[in-house]
């Protein structure tokens, strides 16, 4: 029996769904195409700044994270 997580492509790999990624990429066009239809227009700076502000804060919440775990590990192990 095929024991793929939902997310899991289904050719045996361990890489992601094609389905997935694909709904991954349509995220920011669909954003933007409701918001422009309630007003609020983006521009492409505007996009921008929100994917480096949203990718910024993801790494450095690994950053921390990874921190945390090393010093945490380093402390257990004495």
């Amino acid at each position: 029996m095929n024991q793929n997580k939902w997310y899991q492509s289904s050719t045996g790999s361990e890489n992601m769904a094609l389905t997935i990624k694909g709904a991954l990429l349509a995220i920011v066009p669909i954003l933007i195409t409701v918001l422009s239809s309630q007003g609020y227009t983006l521009t492409e700076n505007d996009v921008v700044e929100v994917i480096n502000a949203a990718f910024t804060t993801v790494s450095a919440i690994f950053v921390f994270f990874g921190l945390a775990r090393k010093m945490y590990y380093a402390l257990v192990r004495e």
